[in-house]
């Protein structure tokens, strides 16, 4: 499949979102490319859940290992301008579910100018 919107998918195949199974009834969605010079939803990164997730933690490292981005707020966007340059970036997200039961997550994601 084509990419849609600037997005890959982190799975298997090219997609619109990652899709991952959280638990048995959720799931969250993952932008694989973030392109910032795009008008509309590919200029930002953010994890998108069908449930609520507690504890939220997010982090992202570019290649150095330095951070570039960190939210507790799970409808919080990273906008990577201007001072992210064009590469490959590594996320971390620890979440607790709806059952209690603390999660760690991790990925990749491009930024593409």
């Amino acid at each position: 499949m084509r990419p849609i919107l600037g997005f890959v998918a982190l799975i298997l195949s090219f997609s619109a979102f990652s899709q991952e199974e959280v638990s048995d009834s959720c799931s969250f969605y993952v932008p694989g490319i973030v392109t910032p010079d795009c008008d509309g939803d590919c200029s930002s990164f953010q994890i998108y859940s069908s449930c609520p997730m507690y504890d939220f933690e997010l982090k992202v490292y570019n290649t150095s290992e330095e951070l570039v981005f960190e939210s507790f707020d799970s409808d919080k966007k990273w906008y990577p301008l201007g001072k992210n340059p064009d590469g490959e970036y590594y996320w971390t997200l620890r979440y607790t579910d709806l059952y209690g039961i603390t999660k760690i997550e991790n990925g990749t994601l491009v930024i593409l100018h």
